[in-house]
């Protein structure tokens, strides 16, 4: 209050931050509510986030788990039609051209190297890998797999822009 002379009498007069201290007051509170509430949105928002998120990933997941069984099943029935294949061949009298061991007597160097790779890799690898394993240049190995294919010791799949080689 500030005291004011006005016609010989003093009267106090009250400032306009006493006036307005109640309604000052509660706008500070209102503006600390609306942030806390707008924090607290944030908060919620961001935790629904991350949940979806990790349901996206668990999801992705069992969709990978789905998809390399599937693989499997697929490689399974695959393996099975050959053997079943050999089979017939065998019951048909059909000779097989090579026995299934191969005599590493009748193999060159890089031939016997590629096929103890594919050994190592339970007889089937991706030609890429080959190169990289062996050390070989793609033009040598390319040579090489395909005198290995003629002689029947190994045969090639195209699987997309990849060539798979097995051993037989």
């Amino acid at each position: 209050m500030i005291p004011v002379l006005v016609g010989g009498i003093t009267v106090t007069r009250v400032s306009w931050f006493a006036e307005n201290a109640a309604g000052i007051l509660l706008g500070f509170i209102i503006f600390g509510l609306i942030v806390l509430a707008y924090l607290l949105y944030r908060l919620l928002r961001k935790s629904k986030f991350e949940k979806e998120l990790m349901m996206r990933a668990e999801i992705a997941h069992e969709y990978n788990q789905r998809r390399k069984e599937e693989i499997k099943e697929k490689r399974k029935r695959t393996i099975e039609s050959r053997k079943a294949e050999k089979q017939t061949e065998k019951t048909e009298g059909v000779r097989e051209p090579w026995p299934e061991y191969v005599p590493d007597k009748h193999l060159k160097d890089d031939e016997r190297q590629i096929v103890n790779i594919l050994k190592a890799r339970e007889s089937q690898c991706e030609q890429g890998t080959l190169r990289v394993v062996s050390g070989m240049p793609k033009s040598s190995l390319s040579r090489i797999l395909k005198e290995l294919e003629e002689r029947n010791i190994i045969y090639k799949e195209k699987r997309g822009k990849k060539n798979m080689v097995f051993l037989r």
